[in-house]
């Protein structure tokens, strides 16, 4: 538990510092910016208001399967950051960053205590195990916003993101020989490439 405080913390911390370095914004020329994003098997969608021509803060929404055993959803909120000015000139890259509420599904390793029939404790070891992660997270990404047309009206925006996920780990069906397993302390890992189309306005 103390753990799972220190990186809460920790991911505040980050989130801070990045939304600190946006500096002065004039909030009555922000722009906005609705996106739909899709990716393999799995959705988003997407909100951006644009502060000044390098920074914007988004709010996000999505969810992805990846070949149905590699699974992650997520919403939350952060700040992208444009290295060149001019945000609505096309071919902007992008980086990112985001925390929130995290899920993530997929194989991995798993150490299960528990007391044998004969009433032995016993550990054993279990590998490829389905593993599920729920807790904070935090969702670096990176990606391309190209104006299509008019600059600033409908754009695509190819990109990657990483999301990890620092909570509560456990196996998704509970436990072995019947034993419930509430989880302990752990991170989670995706990796999700998807295809943003959106109308800036």
């Amino acid at each position: 538990m103390k753990k799972l405080v220190v990186f809460c913390v920790f991911a505040a911390l980050i989130a801070g510092s990045a939304f600190g370095f946006i500096g002065e914004v004039d909030f009555n020329n922000t722009r906005h910016s609705a996106q739909g994003e899709i990716s393999l098997l799995g959705g988003g969608l997407r909100y951006e208001a644009t502060l000044n021509p390098n920074f914007s803060l988004v709010g996000f929404f999505y969810y992805n399967n990846l070949f149905l055993f590699l699974g992650n959803f997520s919403v939350g909120v952060g700040a992208r950051y444009f290295p060149t000015s001019g945000i609505f000139e096309s071919g902007m890259f992008f980086v990112e960053l985001g925390i929130g509420y995290s899920f993530n599904a997929g194989t991995g390793t798993y150490t299960h205590s528990y007391i044998d029939w004969d009433g032995e404790p016993r550990t054993d070891t279990y590998y490829d195990t389905w593993m599920e992660t729920r807790g904070v997270g935090i969702i670096p990404a990176a990606g391309w916003k190209i104006d299509v047309g008019q600059e600033g009206g409908f754009y695509l925006q190819p990109g990657l993101r990483l999301p990890l996920t620092i909570g509560n780990k456990r196996p998704r069906w509970g436990g072995w020989y019947g034993t419930p397993d509430r989880g302990r302390f752990g991170v989670g890992f995706h990796v999700v490439a998807y295809l943003g189309m959106g109308y800036a306005f």
